[in-house]
């Protein structure tokens, strides 16, 4: 009863735009974490987050759109949404952005952006981020 109080709580809260309800319910929705997995609906929820500049939203719908998860595949999209969530310093953003040049997923390889990606997530605290650049560094 109680995580139906809560889950109930946070799409009153998200409605109502209270952008950390929306990231919540759209993270619980993904995830099925108390609600059932819905993942159309967590794009939805996170694009709300997203567009109201919530950075780890902005990573996630990234993500969805990437991967095509409940939304349509859409490279060009999540490459808008990572980008502006690594403007606001989200090492997560930075790293997908990263991989998405490096690998050319949906894109033409490029590693000049992608060693750029990896530098700015090392220069805030990723070890994964460190062993990219020196590997690209290498190429």
């Amino acid at each position: 009863m109680k995580t139906k109080h809560i889950i109930e709580s946070l799409r009153s809260n998200a409605d109502a735009g209270d952008v950390d309800a929306q990231r919540e319910f759209a993270r619980r929705l993904e995830e099925g974490d108390g609600i059932d997995v819905d993942l159309i609906q967590a794009s939805h929820y996170y694009a709300l987050a997203a567009e109201n500049g919530d950075a780890e939203s902005q990573n996630s719908l990234g993500i969805l759109l990437a991967t095509g998860k409940g939304v349509m595949h859409d490279v060009t999209q999540a490459i808008r949404w990572f980008e502006a969530s690594s403007e606001q310093g989200n090492v997560k953003a930075l790293m997908n952005l990263g991989i998405i040049y490096e690998e050319g997923r949906g894109v033409r390889p490029d590693a000049k952006k992608a060693l750029r990606c990896y530098a700015q997530a090392e220069a805030l605290g990723n070890l994964e981020a460190g062993k990219r650049v020196e590997r690209l560094k290498k190429r």
